[in-house]
């Protein structure tokens, strides 16, 4: 039986990159999904980072609301700790959630060139934490 993971953040950007770096892990035992607070489509920015590094891109951004986190075997919340970005109701209660403290972009007024460079630190970011989840998983 396959197990699941949830990659979930306020700003969907980093749950998207998160679950098409974990699409590329070679392990069939695992399912990945991915959910933001807001949904709609994902702008340029986050788009382009994503094509650099040849990440599926979605046409839609799926809310978590429509993710049965329960469900789940393990939650990756996915926030900016500086930013003051805290832990959804849904998932207080919850006992198998990670969280990743990862920059939110959304919250930077920078140029567009440092925005994009931004992204790209944040793509690099969170491919170094989902390998770091791949050796979880291989060892649980």
């Amino acid at each position: 039986m396959r197990q699941s993971i949830f990659f979930i953040s306020k700003d969907p950007t980093r749950c998207l990159m998160a679950k098409g770096w974990a699409s590329k892990l070679p392990s069939t035992k695992w399912t990945f999904q991915s959910g933001g607070a807001s949904t709609g489509i994902l702008d340029e920015l986050p788009k382009r980072a994503m094509y650099e590094v040849n990440l599926p891109i979605p046409e839609e951004i799926p809310s978590f609301h429509d993710v049965t986190v329960q469900e789940a075997h393990h939650v990756i919340w996915i926030r900016d700790k500086e930013a003051g970005e805290t832990l959804p109701p849904l998932l207080e209660k919850a006992s198998n959630v990670i969280s990743w403290d990862i920059k939110n972009p959304s919250f930077e007024d920078t140029s567009y060139e440092e925005q994009h460079a931004l992204y790209q630190e944040i793509c690099d970011d969170i491919a170094l934490k989902v390998l770091e989840l791949s050796h979880y998983l291989l060892s649980h």
